[in-house]
């Protein structure tokens, strides 16, 4: 389960979440998580490749996926 609203376009099977504090950037929340940016991106099409849309404070993002 999400620690926090999600963002549309995350995968339904979904099974790891990061949730966006104060100061984090999409660099460092994919980096604490072990995964690379192109599949934060992936995982997130809303996020722009720039990270300046739809990158929120207070949002969960999927950060992990099963089968």
């Amino acid at each position: 389960m999400p620690p926090g609203p999600t963002i549309s376009g995350s995968p339904v099977n979904c099974n790891k979440w990061a949730l966006v504090t104060s100061g984090m950037t999409c660099t460092n929340m994919a980096s604490q998580v072990g995964i690379s940016l192109s599949l934060f991106l992936a995982w997130s099409p809303a996020v722009s490749s720039d990270y300046t849309t739809s990158y929120w404070l207070g949002i969960a993002y999927c950060v992990g996926v099963g089968s």
